[in-house]
């Protein structure tokens, strides 16, 4: 479980970076606010999935389920905030720039939802395939 801590730290690190240098426009609080924000908003949809995914888990200790839907939290949390957020900013960004017409500003955000969409539903397929192997390997031991 402390690898995994370390490497969730690394992926926040990296997300963060990546956010920070996709929202030029954002005052240095500002963006350290915005991150922050993206950051506790891919947590709470991290949460919402992995608890889906392990409800469908049955057959194993439920604290082995837990410590299971704890590491994809850690991991999955920071891989989200990679995938979305920076991309939110960028929009944002540029929209504070007036550098969009509103059916660009449109088309951007609903392609981003799309994105947001389809990332749930293959993580949620992805994180139950991650518990299970996950769990299997933990039971061979």
């Amino acid at each position: 479980m402390p690898f995994m801590v370390v490497i969730s730290i690394i992926l926040y690190a990296i997300g963060t970076v990546i956010v920070y240098h996709n929202i030029p426009a954002f005052e240095k609080a500002q963006k350290i606010r915005f991150i922050i924000i993206g950051m506790v908003i891919t947590f709470i949809l991290t949460c919402i999935l992995c608890n889906i995914a392990a409800g469908k888990i049955e057959g194993y200790q439920k604290e082995l389920v837990s410590t299971t839907k704890n590491v994809g939290i850690l991991l999955f949390s920071p891989i989200n905030l990679i995938i979305l957020i920076p991309y939110l900013g960028n929009i944002l960004s540029k929209n504070r720039d007036d550098l969009l017409d509103d059916s660009q500003l449109k088309t951007r955000f609903i392609l981003l939802a799309v994105i947001t969409i389809l990332v749930i539903i293959m993580e949620l397929g992805y994180i139950k395939n991650f518990y299970l192997g996950s769990l299997l390997s933990i039971v061979k031991k």
